[in-house]
């Protein structure tokens, strides 16, 4: 559910970080894309990990670099700096929900019981969630 909630609430500061780094619209869509980019190209990189370190340490380090990658599209200097931080928040992002998904067979297939559609049903409401609140709070 965190990554859910995480996941929703740094979009909901666009507009600020637009403003700030003085970003047009196609700058900003660049930054955005590099993040997705990432993500996909993140795919083979978290099953070479998963190979060597296990579903527990590769999401559990990807967590963190998940985690410092928020901050840091939000306090980048430049538009080089936030389209890095969005490169970066990209992999650890995909890395993450790949390990997380792998650990999530894992789990449902030793309790020998379908949960993948709720663990991803509840990864939804956190991202409802996560827009809500954040959208407040800016």
């Amino acid at each position: 559910m965190n990554t859910g909630y995480l996941s929703s609430t740094w979009s909901v500061s666009l507009s600020s970080i637009q403003e700030h780094l003085q970003l047009n619209d196609g700058q900003l869509g660049i930054a955005v894309l590099c993040a997705y980019l990432f993500m996909t190209l993140a795919a083979p990189i978290s099953a070479l990990l998963i190979l060597k370190y296990g579903t527990g340490l590769t999401t559990l380090l990807a967590s963190l670099f998940y985690c410092v990658s928020l901050p840091l599209i939000a306090s980048s200097p430049s538009s080089t700096g936030v389209i890095f931080s969005f490169m970066f928040y990209g992999l650890s992002c995909g890395i993450m929900d790949t390990a997380i998904n792998s650990a999530a067979v894992l789990v449902e297939f030793a309790a020998k019981k379908e949960i993948m559609g709720s663990i991803h049903g509840m990864y939804s409401v956190a991202a409802a969630v996560g827009s809500i609140v954040a959208g407040q709070v800016s």
